[in-house]
């Protein structure tokens, strides 16, 4: 889940997005602004969802246990597990502007599951992973996915004190807080 003030209004708007085998792959988008339409008076905003995700070769939309994050209005979408290869080396991108997805498959080398992710500038940071781990990686998001470059992840120089899966993460004026997690 990230917020990202899509529509420009100074009022950032919730994306959540998570999954299950059947399920078609939208973000679940609650924008404060917008109000009801069976309650127009309400002091509440209204929930949306996006376009439906592309689904990868093997058929599924969604990544269960995956992460989803934001950078200049594009989600990166990534990781997961559950199914097989159909999620943890794949990767899809949601651009929140035009309501549309891509779909990346195989583009990290390696299953992402039980991490946590955040942001900071164009990196994305992947904390911990399936096991348990004090590893901290990131990847840039500067790079052009539409011509065949593949996301590296690259391990930080820092290690988590108590290695996790499953932490929640967040970057917040260039500090990536890890909070929690099984050990």
């Amino acid at each position: 889940a990230f917020l990202y003030d899509f529509d420009e209004s100074g009022t950032p708007s919730f994306f959540l997005h998570g999954g299950y085998p059947s399920w078609d792959g939208t973000f679940s988008i609650y924008n404060p602004n917008r109000k009801p339409k069976q309650d127009p008076e309400s002091p509440y905003g209204a929930w949306s969802g996006s376009n439906n995700a592309l689904a990868f070769s093997g058929g599924y939309h969604c990544q269960y246990n995956g992460g989803a994050v934001c950078i200049d209005g594009i989600a990166y979408v990534l990781g997961g597990g559950f199914w097989g290869p159909d999620g943890a080396m794949h990767m899809q991108t949601y651009n929140t502007k035009t309501d549309q997805w891509k779909v990346y498959e195989g583009i990290y080398g390696e299953n992402l599951t039980s991490f946590g992710i955040a942001t900071l500038g164009s990196k994305i940071y992947v904390l911990g992973d399936s096991g348990v781990s004090s590893k901290i990686r990131y990847m840039e998001t500067n790079i052009n996915l539409d011509e065949g470059e593949t996301f590296q992840l690259v391990d930080d120089d820092l290690v988590l004190q108590i290695p996790v899966s499953d932490p929640a993460v967040v970057g917040y004026n260039g500090v990536i807080y890890a909070i929690g997690g099984r050990t």
